[in-house]
């Protein structure tokens, strides 16, 4: 957090972020203080001696300083979230410009599975009411999403680009990505036929039934196709 607070002030300026965090920094160690406080408390179990009085008045703080944080954090990652954008719009534009396109569609394919997280939560569309997400705007996102993967997967196969652009494809990315686009295909399927019964990882499986949660298991499959894209791209420097 000191160091977070430090570079708010230098350059280059970050504006609307850089505020976020000096507001959200002093409060974020207040709420440590005293969760601190609770620690050192329960530890030395004085709550035996005072019957919990001390505990009931920490957990008051704790509350107010919480809800404090909260708000504050929520404002930084949304001032946060701008600067980022911008910052892969740029770096798409530079690896397309160096013809880098096995590296611009991996980061393009994370990007737009990303969008299509963000489209949902924008909606406020859960698992609860997935049926309500309008398909014409889902069949965009998800055709974004399939035309990048469909020129990595065409591009990753030539031996010469690799060599070029000095990238390592490692196989946890690429099955990463056919799982991404299985809960995908499975969504639009879902949004479609008006089926939430549609998942195709219970497809020849017995099962004794259960919720079915498509996108709470595409953005478990987004998540892991971040992780297998780092881990790629740093193998690849």
């Amino acid at each position: 957090m000191d160091k977070a607070l430090a570079f708010a002030s230098k350059e280059p300026s970050f504006q609307a972020a850089d505020e976020s965090v000096k507001a959200l920094a002093p409060k974020l160690k207040e709420l440590l203080e005293t969760t601190g406080e609770m620690q050192a408390y329960y530890q030395a179990k004085t709550y035996a001696e005072d019957e919990f009085a001390k505990g009931k008045e920490l957990h008051k703080k704790l509350l107010v300083q919480f809800n404090e944080v909260s708000d504050l954090a929520d404002k930084f990652f949304a001032d946060f979230a701008v600067i980022t954008e911008q910052r892969k719009k740029e770096d798409l534009e530079e690896l397309k410009k160096s013809d880098q396109l096995v590296r611009y569609h991996a980061m393009s394919i994370v990007n737009r599975a990303q969008d299509i997280q963000k489209a949902f939560d924008k909606a406020g569309v859960t698992d609860d009411n997935v049926l309500d997400f309008d398909l014409n705007q889902y069949a965009e996102l998800y055709k974004l999403l399939t035309e990048d993967i469909d020129k990595f997967t065409e591009l990753s196969k030539d031996q010469e680009r690799l060599k070029k652009e000095r990238v390592q494809i490692v196989p946890v990315f690429t099955d990463s990505i056919q799982r991404v686009k299985t809960s995908a295909t499975d969504l639009m399927e879902i949004l479609r036929t008006k089926d939430t019964t549609i998942s195709s990882d219970m497809k020849g499986k017995v099962t004794t039934g259960g919720r079915n949660v498509p996108l709470k298991n595409f953005d478990k499959r987004v998540s892991a196709l971040v992780n297998s894209y780092n881990t790629m791209i740093g193998l690849s420097r």
